[in-house]
């Protein structure tokens, strides 16, 4: 072969090599391109959240104002949601009343007639007071009798003081100590009071039914201290072995004493706490609050021969202090109704601890009373007097029928409670 076409043939070999290596490395660089465009599109934002990375400035775009306005969005979105979620919990907890009484004029059409029959009845009474009564958790009457006219035409904010019907209050704050674990229904007195008579026999829930045996013969007469007020009853409290069912003020005297005990505060300050807050009271409160605004209706005595003192009855404050837990706490029939629902409802304490409580113990004689009521079968009864006034309720179970009535005169030949429950019977027989 001539030199020529040897050279020219190795020449084009060269060639085909030097494509060859060319194709190959271009796919090589291609799939290494490939490869690392991936990666950094794939890891890049890992790293950049897990490691902080500053951001990379694209060009075209404001990434500042971008950055701000999403932060901006996001906030102002975050913000929103608390905002919706605290709103909705707000609402959630907020206490409304099963019954408001804020329209009571508004007499359903369903109860009308029964409204006029039961007014018709309270006039031809000559009672005296508040009366409110519920049928089916509707206000059926709503209104002022008697001489509490001559004070006030408005029974929303008309109160009285509610006599031995606080026993339920001081009952319903000691079983909410019941519920926080910081005492028990058969606790024994002497935790408290080991000095008192036959105190390490005696539970507290003995006390909720006055089946403890003890006895106070005679309060304090003259004092202008609470303090000055336990240190007497503490010394002057006895026990009697008991043959029968007796009512003894004293036991709630001394549970409203182990409740500031207990909490290292006040009745009165427990009471707003646990009761008058969370339920929105605002005609309830206490004889060393009664002001102006209080609207508390006098209270009047009836003679012998049925007339009324001119002169509305003279309080002490001993014979208020002396009533602790027990009597000395004012009140008006809608904020009643509503505190008897709530603890009915399990809104003040768990129906649980309620029925707990309620619960009557096998003894040697028959009590139908426990926690400041009465349990009739059917329905429960509260009555309480404090000079000159008289409370008296009649409830069903579920407190969807009631009637209330707080009166500023004291009727000792028991026609209140008479009426009170004459309305109520009637209002049951109504379907």
């Amino acid at each position: 072969m001539e030199p020529s076409k040897v050279t020219t043939n190795l020449l084009r070999k060269r060639l085909k090599r030097q494509r060859r290596k060319t194709v190959i490395l271009f796919f090589i660089g291609l799939l290494l391109g490939g490869a690392i465009a991936f990666n950094v599109y794939f890891w890049f934002p890992i790293l950049k959240k897990e490691f902080d990375l500053p951001e990379i400035k694209q060009y075209g775009l404001n990434t500042t104002q971008s950055s701000i306005s999403s932060t901006d969005t996001t906030s102002s979105s975050t913000e929103t949601e608390q905002t919706t979620e605290s709103s909705i919990e707000m609402e959630e907890n907020q206490f409304i009343p099963r019954v408001s009484t804020a329209n009571y004029q508004d007499i359903s059409s369903l109860h009308t007639d029964l409204s006029k029959q039961l007014d018709q009845k309270i006039s031809q009474t000559n009672s005296s007071g508040t009366f409110l009564v519920i049928k089916n958790n509707q206000v059926v009457l709503m209104d002022n009798y008697g001489n509490t006219k001559d004070y006030s035409n408005n029974p929303i904010d008309s109160t009285y003081m509610l006599g031995s019907v606080q026993k339920l209050v001081t009952a319903t704050l000691l079983m909410s100590l019941i519920e926080e674990g910081k005492i028990e229904l058969e606790t024994t007195l002497d935790t408290y009071y080991p000095d008192i008579p036959n105190s390490k026999n005696i539970t507290i829930d003995q006390m909720l039914s006055m089946t403890s045996g003890l006895v106070l013969k005679e309060k304090l007469s003259s004092t202008k201290s609470k303090d000055e007020s336990i240190a007497y009853v503490l010394k002057n409290v006895t026990y009697e072995k008991q043959t029968k069912w007796h009512y003894s003020d004293v036991n709630f005297f001394l549970l409203a004493a182990i409740i500031e005990k207990i909490t290292h505060t006040s009745y009165e300050q427990y009471f707003d706490e646990i009761i008058k807050t969370p339920l929105n009271l605002e005609h309830s409160g206490f004889y060393n609050h009664v002001q102006q605004e209080t609207h508390l209706i006098p209270s009047y005595y009836k003679e012998d021969d049925g007339t009324v003192k001119r002169e509305p009855v003279k309080i002490s404050e001993a014979t208020y202090i002396n009533e602790l837990g027990t009597g000395n706490m004012y009140t008006s029939v809608s904020d009643l109704l509503t505190l008897i629902q709530a603890v009915i409802d399990g809104r003040v304490i768990s129906q649980e601890t309620l029925q707990k409580t309620l619960e009557k113990k096998p003894g040697p004689y028959f009590y139908d009373y426990k926690a400041g009521i009465y349990d009739r079968e059917n329905n429960y009864y509260a009555h309480g007097v404090f000079r000159g006034y008289e409370s008296t309720l009649f409830f069903n179970k579920d407190a969807s029928n009631m009637v209330i009535f707080l009166s500023n005169i004291n009727e000792k030949d028991r026609s209140s409670i008479a009426l009170s429950k004459e309305l109520f019977q009637q209002i049951n027989q109504i379907q």
